[in-house]
């Protein structure tokens, strides 16, 4: 293979896969607040596997202290949190726990429409055989992580809107032409 096309080669590799690293790097999510209830680690601990988790899934996720506030819910709010956190994507946790179940509920917010882009849910009860609470938090932030991908992708096609069928006047058939008299 000549020396320029290698270097041509590389060149586009390099130039794809900077478009796919500003396409991912697009896609920030924060986790801006963890709400516990009952026996249950530290929300620090549990901040960090939700992290963990969603970096899992493939995003960009800044470690940043944790919104001391309550959750938030309206849009105003969620624009100051992305600017905060420098996120596109919010992502609140609930654990609610009791010495015998714990359940976990993890919320990804889209920060510019206020659109709830997922809810995921798992409960482990004492029969279960459930790994800790962090590791669950962290599969299901990865799980979470990998339906926004998703959602995200489908996203443009969804909120494209399909396009105005034109309407044209109907066309006039032409008539024949009388022969010319004679």
């Amino acid at each position: 293979m000549p020396k320029h096309c290698l270097t041509i080669a590389v060149g586009l590799w390099l130039t794809a896969s900077g478009l796919a690293v500003r396409a991912v790097a697009a896609e920030a999510l924060a986790v801006v607040g963890v709400v516990t209830e009952g026996d249950t680690p530290a929300p620090q601990d549990l901040a960090a596997a939700l992290r963990r988790g969603f970096v899992q899934g493939g995003f960009a996720v800044p470690a940043a202290k944790l919104d001391p506030g309550p959750p938030c819910t309206q849009h105003a709010c969620y624009a100051e949190l992305a600017t905060k956190f420098k996120a596109n994507l919010l992502a609140w946790a609930k654990v609610q726990s009791s010495p015998q179940t714990y359940e976990v509920e993890i919320r990804v917010v889209a920060a510019d429409t206020a659109d709830t882009v997922t809810v995921d849910r798992i409960r482990c009860a004492a029969d279960d055989l459930c790994p800790p609470m962090p590791q669950t938090m962290q599969r299901l932030a990865k799980e979470a992580g990998r339906k926004v991908r998703l959602r995200l992708a489908e996203a443009p096609l969804a909120k494209t809107p399909a396009p105005d069928p034109v309407v044209r006047e109907p066309a006039a058939l032409a008539s024949p032409t009388p022969p010319p008299p004679p």
